[in-house]
């Protein structure tokens, strides 16, 4: 059976991983939805919306953290 501090050590580790998840995350928003403005700004609708291609790719290492974190 672990010690409290075995315990201690592990349940902080878990909180540092959930919050550096979330920071990830926050950031992919942030940048992704600031990238759409520059599309939508510069050349709009009816044009290719490029940054679903950075979008997509970026998700990819999103979900891949989400199920490292959350597994």
């Amino acid at each position: 059976m672990p010690s409290d501090e075995e315990l201690r050590e592990l349940a902080h580790k878990t909180a540092k991983e959930k919050a550096d998840f979330y920071t990830h995350f926050v950031i992919y928003l942030a940048v992704n939805l600031f990238l759409a403005a520059i599309w939508y700004t510069t050349s709009g609708p009816g044009t290719f919306p490029w940054f679903v291609i950075i979008t997509f790719g970026w998700g990819i290492g999103v979900a891949g953290h989400f199920v490292s974190v959350f597994r």
